[in-house]
């Protein structure tokens, strides 16, 4: 399955909370999918399984993080991990290359082209924690094809500044996650806002 598109507004990539039910993060994640382009979600390992099979049906990738043995035990489309305390090319060797790997990389830019070298589908960022000069989104997507997630979570007041820098996707508000109304609310708001 594969999230990446081109000339497109962002899509979105959801992040459930570690410590919601899964029957909670599905109808909030499925509620999303109705009012707005979701492309993947990042579940905790232990996900049921047929929560992910449901997912994965409306063609949601879904995503773990932890060992690259969870993805194949719990059904998952790939694998999230954080490039600040692993060895990329070893996962990305282990998973081989049929299987989506992404790379959460902070604020580094030297971090994201060492997950880039090592074969990610995609790198995320904090696109909060900037430091001086350029917008780290904004200068990854001028300079490198692989897709990019900002992956602090925005509400639609917050893309005025982030959608100049065309991130691929982006990460709705964890507001969402409190139901299924307020899933179509913050998504909807984000998808009218980006004119979608």
């Amino acid at each position: 399955m594969d999230i990446r598109f081109a000339m497109s507004p962002p899509r979105l990539f959801l992040v459930a909370p570690n410590d919601m039910p899964a029957e909670l993060i599905s109808g909030c994640a499925l509620a999303a999918a109705e009012v707005g382009d979701v492309a993947s979600i990042l579940m905790a390992p232990d996900a049921p399984m047929d929560i992910v099979r449901e997912l994965q049906a409306k063609d949601i990738a879904v995503l773990t993080t932890g060992e690259p043995r969870n993805v194949m035990r719990g059904g998952f489309d790939g694998l999230h991990i954080d490039a600040h305390d692993r060895d990329v090319a070893d996962i990305r060797a282990s998973l081989g290359h049929h299987t989506m790997l992404g790379a959460f990389c902070g604020a580094s830019r030297d971090l994201a082209m060492m997950a880039g070298e090592a074969g990610v589908d995609y790198v995320a960022f904090d696109q909060m924690a900037q430091r001086s000069g350029e917008p780290i989104i904004g200068w990854w997507s001028d300079v490198f094809e692989i897709p990019c997630v900002a992956f602090s979570p925005i509400d639609a007041g917050g893309l005025d500044k982030l959608l100049p820098q065309n991130p691929d996707f982006i990460r709705p508000s964890e507001t969402m996650w409190r139901n299924e109304e307020e899933a179509r609310k913050v998504v909807g708001a984000i998808t009218v806002r980006m004119g979608q």
